[in-house]
């Protein structure tokens, strides 16, 4: 049986994890937060998301997958450079290491303010927030390690979620909230962003 490894991730986890069930993988779920939850095979709690940490749990779960899903939304560069781009490169390399396939989450927010209605991976980056820039560092480092060493890697970006996977900390996500919320009611009443 193969094993996956779903560090992060709330909702999202639980959703990848069923799938993976499906597909016949024991999943383990590693996360700050614990909570039992029936998706995962096991879940970890972890004390942080730190690359040293992270790896003492990894070597000894031995996965074949790893999904990172986490991301750091708020302002703070330095935490945001740490989980956003530092942790995921660190990942990436222990993967390389070890033959392991790994998924990385990107965002549409790498791409900043966008004009046109599609946007495809030739559109420059140009991140208009924290969140955008630390995550577009992860993106440009991982295509540069890819074009290396051809590792068994994919890096995908989320455009919108809904529902009650949406991160407060995004405006796509307040509005998603500001909808679920009044989604009952006649009358709307027109929220402030930013």
């Amino acid at each position: 049986m193969k094993i996956a490894a779903i560090i992060g991730g709330n909702k999202l986890a639980e959703y990848l994890s069923i799938e993976l069930k499906n597909k016949k993988y024991k999943v383990y779920h590693l996360t700050r937060r614990f909570y039992k939850n029936k998706s995962f095979n096991k879940t970890i709690e972890i004390k942080s998301y730190n690359f040293r940490n992270l790896k003492k749990n990894l070597e000894t779960v031995k996965p074949d997958l790893i999904i990172n899903l986490v991301s750091y939304t708020k302002k703070n560069l330095i935490k945001s450079m740490k989980i956003n781009t530092i942790l995921p490169i660190n990942l990436l390399k222990w993967s390389i290491e070890n033959n392991i396939y790994l998924v990385l989450i990107g965002t549409a927010a790498e791409y900043g303010l966008v004009n046109k209605k599609k946007v495809s991976e030739t559109n420059s980056l140009k991140p208009n927030s924290v969140y955008g820039f630390t995550k577009s560092l992860q993106s440009l480092a991982i295509s540069k390690f890819y074009k290396l060493y051809k590792n068994r890697i994919l890096l995908f970006r989320i455009f919108n979620l809904s529902g009650d996977i949406s991160n407060q900390n995004t405006i796509i996500g307040k509005v998603n909230n500001f909808i679920e919320k009044n989604k009952k009611t006649k009358k709307m009443k027109i929220l402030k962003l930013g």
